[in-house]
């Protein structure tokens, strides 16, 4: 497996849409929304970046799952910060941190 560096992106994004009808006389235009989102850097494009904040099942490749992945374009991103893991503080199983999975793997196997 890869290794998936855990990150903070900030990025722009457009703003939901007018719920309403308006005279176009009205129109104001508006900002665009900077977001930041955080979680390990599954995939980095030249057109997409794809962040999971959730990522489980690591024992292998086969059997690791994401969900809530962000598909953010490429384009839109702001910075991409590295952000320091903490060290495991509890024993009670494996850890779903995709940089250690193959260490997992090979002391389950001894």
């Amino acid at each position: 497996m890869e290794q998936c560096p855990l990150v903070m992106i900030e990025w722009e994004d457009s703003l939901q849409p007018s719920s309403s009808w308006s005279y176009l006389s009205d129109f104001e235009p508006r900002p665009t929304m900077r977001i930041a989102s955080v979680g390990w850097l599954i995939h980095d494009g030249d057109e997409t970046k794809v962040v999971a904040p959730n990522i489980g099942g690591l024992g292998d490749a086969e059997s690791a799952q994401i969900t809530g992945a962000i598909h953010i374009p490429t384009r839109c991103v702001v910075s991409v910060q590295n952000i320091r893991e903490p060290k495991i503080t509890s024993s009670s199983g494996p850890s779903s941190r995709p940089d250690q999975a193959q260490t997992r793997k090979r002391s389950s196997a001894a």
